[in-house]
């Protein structure tokens, strides 16, 4: 269900800053990859990624969303969430 467009936009327009929103050309949000290399060569299988093209300029906001399913401590999730992030920003930022 969360990986079809429509739902995110909905996500998007009803609990996402509005002004945020207003930014991104919402008609124009695709689904991204999926599975990344982390800077140790290790591989990264994120849930969710969504191309979100600005209005404005030829740039785009990639937005991670993540299904964290730890049940023993939450003590480490900070940096399992690090990690996801880092991966896709490796892809895309030079």
């Amino acid at each position: 269900m969360f990986g079809r467009v429509l739902v995110f936009v909905d996500f998007l327009q009803n609990y996402a800053d509005q002004k945020f929103v207003s930014e991104i050309d919402i008609d124009k949000i695709e689904s991204a990859p999926t599975h990344y290399l982390g800077g140790k060569g290790d591989e990264r299988i994120i849930d969710l990624v969504w191309r979100c093209p600005l209005k404005v300029g030829n740039g785009s906001l990639m937005a991670v969303i993540i299904f964290e399913h730890e049940s023993k401590s939450l003590k480490h999730i900070p940096r399992k969430l690090h990690k996801y992030i880092s991966a896709v920003r490796l892809k895309y930022v030079a």
